[in-house]
Parts: structure tokens; C-alpha cells; sequence
């Protein structure tokens, strides 16, 4: 079997939806993620929303939903979790169809990519609406709940540790380290900035959307090659964007100022 076709994934897409309205517990289908807005590419999945009308219905419904693929199209992979009320299939023309369900109750939107496919009760889109608002004023457009300043002291507060422990395993040759500890260093610079912009960094997921020179200074931390030399340079611009970012937006946190840091740095190397 050939990979899925824009065609074929357009056909399946339809299909779903069509299933869907035979069925009188789910109220609305939402698709979410890059098809809402026509697809990033060729290779993009399917994501839905399923609202359905209570609890009580969930596991019918998801068993009514893989009767319905299952006889519709071969899956070579398929999970069903219950307690999460997500489905994952993946087709044997390797289309990942994700399905999350959601009582009408419960509707929230948890990114900011979403079209309202077909709705019974009419409110659908109004309540994902208002809950992304709520959102990005509470959670700054993360999937889950952050409190902003306690997120905030605690990056600013401990972004410095891996720092130093990056420039010891330099000192030592031991370079593997020093890309984990570096990496992590970079992932909380990456949480920052995901935080400040309202976009989702989980498994990088947004973090090509940032602004094109903070991408080219988060590029310049990434090391060429295991030598001294090298990490070295990548841990001076690592350093260098860290601070840039800390003390633009969250000056209060900071614990081991950029001096501090850069004068470690010399000490050691």
C-alpha cells in the first residue's frame, strides 16, 4: 500500500464526518490541529474532537467510531484510552487519524487551531471561542494549566545550574554531558519564550513559529562538533540568549546574573 494521498486523506475526512452525524450522542466534530486552517502539507494527519452528549455514552461512542473505520478502511495500529477519552488509528496507508472525545460540557479549546465542523446544539463554536480567550489569558496558550510567575521564578531561578554544569563537563572532555545539560539549559529558554509568545513548545510543536532572529539565536547554541573549542562557542551563545531573554522579560528571577555566569565560563575553560 502506497502512503496516503492529499485526496485520499480528504475522502477519509469526509467520511468521519458523515459517520459522525449518523450517530445521535455526538453533537458536534471539531477538526483541530493544521487541518483546521487547510493543512500545513501533504503529510499532515487527521485530528478531530468528538462532543458528545454525557459520560455515560463515551465508550459506545468511541466502539461506535472504530466499527465504523475498521469497516471503512485496513488499520495496521490502533489504541483506545478510556480514561483519557483518546483514540490514535493508524491507517495501512499510514494516516493517523487522532480522536479525542469531550462532553458538550467540557469543551474547551486547548490551541488556538480549531473549525467546527458540523454542530447540533449550536454552541460549539462560541465555547471554544471563549475558553481560548481564557486561555491565553491564564495559560499563555499551553495545553495545561501554568501559573505564569511561579513558571516564570522557577526557569529564571534554576537556568543557571545546567549552565555551570555544562561548563564542568567541557572542562573534562565529557561532551555527551554537556549536551544534555545544555539541552536542558536551551529547553527552558525554549519554555520562556513559548510562555511570552502564547505558543505550545511541548515536543517543539510551535517553536518554528518563533521570530526568525530568536530562531537564528537559539540555532547558534546548538554545537557544530564534540571539541572543546566548539561547545565552548555554543555555550557562550546559549548564554548569551538565555540572558538576552531573562532579563527583557523576567529580570525579578533572576538568581546567577549573565556577569556572573560569563566570568564562571572563563574561570573553567
Amino acid at each position: 500500500m502506497s502512503l496516503f494521498t492529499i485526496a485520499g486523506r480528504k475522502e477519509m475526512k469526509n467520511f468521519f464526518l458523515q459517520l459522525a452525524q449518523y450517530n445521535d450522542d455526538i453533537l458536534s466534530v471539531i477538526l483541530v490541529g493544521s487541518g483546521s486552517v487547510g493543512f500545513t502539507d501533504e503529510l499532515s494527519d487527521l485530528d478531530f474532537c468528538v462532543v458528545i452528549n454525557n459520560d455515560e455514552n463515551l465508550e459506545k461512542t468511541m466502539n461506535y467510531i472504530q466499527d465504523g473505520i475498521r469497516k471503512h478502511s485496513p488499520i495496521i495500529a490502533f489504541q483506545q484510552m478510556l480514561h483519557r477519552g483518546l483514540q490514535v488509528y493508524i491507517l495501512d496507508n499510514y494516516l493517523e487519524i487522532d480522536i479525542g472525545y469531550v462532553t458538550i460540557d467540557r469543551v474547551y479549546a486547548r490551541r488556538g487551531r480549531w473549525n467546527v465542523l458540523f454542530d447540533r446544539v449550536g454552541t460549539v463554536n462560541n465555547d471554544m471561542e471563549k475558553s481560548w480567550k481564557q486561555n491565553l489569558n491564564d495559560n499563555r496558550g499551553k495545553t495545561f494549566s501554568v501559573n505564569i510567575d511561579e513558571a516564570l521564578a522557577e526557569y529564571a531561578g534554576e537556568i543557571w545550574h545546567p549552565l555551570f554544569c555544562a561548563t564542568v563537563a567541557i572542562r573534562r572532555g565529557e561532551f555527551w554531558r554537556a549536551i544534555g545539560e545544555m539541552d536542558m539549559a536551551r529547553n527552558i529558554l525554549i519554555e520562556l519564550k513559548g510562555l511570552r509568545h502564547s505558543l505550545e513548545t511541548k515536543r517543539y510543536r510551535d517553536v518554528d513559529r518563533f521570530p526568525a532572529d530568536e530562531l537564528v539565536a537559539i540555532h547558534k547554541s546548538m554545537p557544530t562538533c564534540l571539541s572543546s573549542e566548539k561547545m565552548t562557542e555554543a555555550l557562550c551563545h546559549l548564554v548569551e540568549a538565555i540572558y538576552d531573554e531573562l532579563e527583557a522579560h523576567c529580570k525579578k528571577y533572576i538568581i546567577i546574573d549573565r556577569k556572573q555566569v560569563k566570568e564562571y565560563i572563563s574561570y573553567i575553560l
